[in-house]
């Protein structure tokens, strides 16, 4: 999705980041009472767990190599993480698609499937583009 200033969701997480990284850095805020090396320890964890939690839910979802979701049949779709048969099939209907933001409209698919799709997924230039459905 894309915030009300028509920025990417990634792109705005990434923003985030670097106020966030700006503020630690200058010991503002909250920050001036936060040990920054015990925050690198505390992050690296969490995305440690969530590595973990993910490959415990979709211990087999991942394809061989990356799709283009333009062109992948109903089965590499359901190798994708949380890409079932029914989402498959509106994906291939929702064809053709642009960028990587535009798999949103497909019904079923949030930013947490996209977020888990996206690295699947080939960059889009190398998509193609006029798919018939």
């Amino acid at each position: 999705r894309l915030a009300p200033d028509g920025v990417p969701r990634s792109e705005m997480i990434e923003r985030l980041q670097d106020l966030e990284l700006a503020a630690a850095m200058e010991r503002t805020g909250i920050w001036a009472e936060t040990d920054p090396q015990s925050l690198l320890e505390e992050r690296r964890k969490e995305r440690e767990e969530e590595d973990a939690l993910k490959e415990f839910l979709f211990p087999d979802s991942h394809p061989e190599k990356p799709l283009d979701p333009n062109t992948a049949d109903k089965e590499e779709l359901q190798a994708l993480p949380g890409i079932g048969p029914v989402l498959a099939g509106r994906i291939i209907e929702n064809r053709p698609f642009k960028t990587v933001e535009d798999l949103i409209q497909v019904n079923g698919i949030g930013p947490i499937i996209l977020e888990q799709i996206r690295e699947h997924l080939l960059e889009p230039e190398h998509w193609e583009e006029n798919i018939t459905k």
